[in-house]
Order: C-alpha cells, then sequence, then structure tokens
C-alpha cells in the first residue's frame, strides 16, 4: 500500500488499533539493532561500516520496511504492524510527549524531516553516548542495556564527566 488512502483503509479494517507507546519504542530500537538477513550486519553496524568507508548510511525508512517484511514473515502480519506502527507514530508525534517516537518519526521523515546529515548527526550521537555509558564501571555493562533502558523511555542520567568527554567526541573538540 503506497498512498495514505489505502493505508487508512487497511487500518480501519483492522478496527483501527493502536500499538502501546512502550510496545512502539520497544519496536523502534530492535529495528535500529536488528539484523535482517542473516548475514547482514545490525543497522548500526552497517551504518558505522558504510561511514568507514565513505559511503552514506542506509535510509532509515526503508530499513524499517525491510524490518517489517522479515520480522513479521507473513505478509499480511508484516503489514498489518506495520500499518498499526504508522498510525501509532503518526498519533504519538502529534501529541508530542516521547521524545524517542518523536525523533524516529522525524528520522524516517514522516513529519518535518531532518536533511540527511542532521539525521546522520543524531544517529552518531545516540551510538556515541551508548558507547560511553557502558563497559566496565560504566552505568550499563554494555550498548544493549543502554538501547533496553531508552527503549522504555526512562531518563537516562549523565554524569557530569561524561557529558564532556560525549561533548568533545561529537564536536571533535
Amino acid at each position: 500500500a503506497s498512498d495514505i488512502g489505502q493505508l487508512k483503509k487497511m487500518w480501519k479494517k483492522d478496527g483501527k488499533q493502536y500499538m502501546n507507546p512502550t510496545k512502539l519504542r520497544s519496536i523502534i530500537i530492535k529495528i535500529y539493532q536488528a539484523s535482517i538477513f542473516p548475514l547482514a550486519s545490525a543497522k548500526m553496524e552497517a551504518d558505522a561500516n558504510n561511514h568507514r568507508s565513505g559511503k552514506a548510511r542506509f535510509p532509515l525508512v526503508d530499513y524499517t520496511v525491510m524490518y517489517f517484511d522479515t520480522f513479521f514473515g507473513l505478509k499480511q502480519l508484516a503489514q498489518q504492524n506495520m500499518i498499526r506502527t504508522v498510525f501509532t507514530l503518526m498519533e504519538l508525534y502529534q501529541e508530542n510527549n516521547d521524545p524517542v517516537i518523536c525523533l524516529f518519526v522525524r528520522l524516517c521523515g514522516l513529519y518535518h524531516p531532518l536533511p540527511t546529515k542532521q539525521v546522520t548527526f543524531c544517529l552518531d550521537t545516540i551510538e556515541l553516548t551508548a558507547d560511553i555509558l557502558s563497559g566496565g564501571g560504566r552505568i550499563f555493562s554494555k550498548p544493549s542495556a543502554f538501547w533496553a533502558q531508552w527503549s522504555t523511555g526512562k531518563e537516562i542520567y549523565i554524569p557530569r564527566d561524561l557529558q564532556d568527554d560525549l561533548t568533545a567526541l561529537i564536536f571533535h573538540i
């Protein structure tokens, strides 16, 4: 279904069901961390590899569609979950209460799309934050623990010294 009218008809047929915001945040993180093909890297790893080789990131919206097609197996189930996700994203973006969901909507270009350079900057910043806060003696034992907490929408406290380290890395100071 390529146009919004068709999507609305399908959504209405599905009973206009929305997704729980916590489940939606979890799906957003899974989309970003999941391997789509058995031999492919996760999106964040693929983006890092592309960055190292001077290539652009694979568009998040295209990756998201592939995620649904791959992880929900049956085409009808994938389509149903995609439609619920899109309409829940639209609804929650309008409420403007959830920064994780609002950022994802903008990164995918559903509303107020960000230029590619800003998308890259945002994603790089989030990845660096996960790396800096993870490891021996840090807040999280590994980056996946950061992503797990981030997906719940709980605030993540960053100590002042780590804020300085993060700022220096992000802005190459």
